[in-house]
């Protein structure tokens, strides 16, 4: 990124990207599109942020003193005819537009993970006295740790220290020099991958899925295709998609199809590698 130089004099930019560290460097103006609306905001990303939440925070403050004024007029509409003759018309055509104006803020998508299928029990994952080293770099030494249920852990640190590395010794994929990795006895991993599975380009969406359901333990022709339909909903996936070629999807809609793959296992240990935004 430090190597990258623009020479404003000579060049225009402009560029979509998840990567909020390279609009921090790169950019002076951020265009937001919200719900149908384009808002501007000069500066870099952390810019954009305080300016969002300040949009945000005034567009509550206007919502609250647009409802207060609202109730009062609602109260007057309700009234009998015969008690509003001498009102203006005026004053109805502004209720209702009162009224339009008054509708909540869509909230952005969230995407819930959830997975009652499968009991996580008191031992989930102990490492003890793990240490591992590739030549004279040394990834952990001595390291000891007790995972609980609920945690929600994250691994920070340069490229190359090693993050990969150890989330694969955490399922079993790549032996400590020494120590103890002991998984819990009901522990099902569930493993996101930065590298991503193979897709079958060719194939339609809902097939895919349903191929994923169908090969899971315990699951039935009978029960496939509501349990696909369901899964597609929940991971925002439009029913005017569901027939699409995989080919068609955007990277972040393939993205979601990847931890749909990943979650048809019915994982009570979830790992997420590099893992991006989802609903995009």
């Amino acid at each position: 990124m430090s190597d990258l130089i623009l020479d404003e004099k000579k060049m225009t930019v402009l560029c979509i990207t998840h990567d909020r560290a390279f609009l921090n460097e790169v950019c002076d103006r951020i265009i937001e599109l919200d719900n149908g609306d384009l808002y501007g905001y000069e500066g870099n990303y952390a810019d954009y942020l305080e300016g969002k939440e300040a949009r945000l925070a005034n567009e509550d403050a206007l919502m609250s003193s647009t409802n207060k004024k609202l109730s009062r007029e609602l109260a007057w509409m309700r009234k009998q005819p015969s008690g509003r003759q001498s009102k203006s018309k005026a004053r109805q055509e502004a209720f209702y537009k009162l009224q339009k104006m008054a509708k909540p803020r869509r909230v952005d998508p969230s995407l819930t993970l959830t997975n009652d299928d499968r009991r996580l029990g008191g031992n989930v994952l102990k490492m003890e006295n793990v240490s591992l080293k590739f030549g004279d770099r040394v990834m952990l030494d001595d390291f000891s740790y007790n995972f609980n249920a609920g945690d929600t852990l994250g691994i920070v640190g340069a490229n190359g220290v090693g993050k990969s590395t150890f989330l694969k010794m955490l399922c079993g994929q790549q032996a400590p020099d020494s120590g103890i990795v002991e998984p819990g006895e009901t522990v099902v991993f569930g493993v996101y991958d930065q590298m991503g599975i193979d897709l079958d380009e060719g194939q339609r969406v809902m097939d895919f899925v349903k191929q994923r359901v169908l090969a899971r333990d315990g699951s039935t022709m009978a029960e496939a295709p509501s349990e696909v339909m369901k899964l597609l909903k929940q991971f925002q996936f439009p029913k005017e998609r569901w027939n699409e070629m995989i080919l068609k999807l955007s990277g972040g809609e393939r993205r979601r199809l990847q931890l749909l793959s990943v979650l048809t296992q019915r994982p009570n240990f979830l790992i997420l590698d590099e893992p991006v935004s989802w609903n995009r």
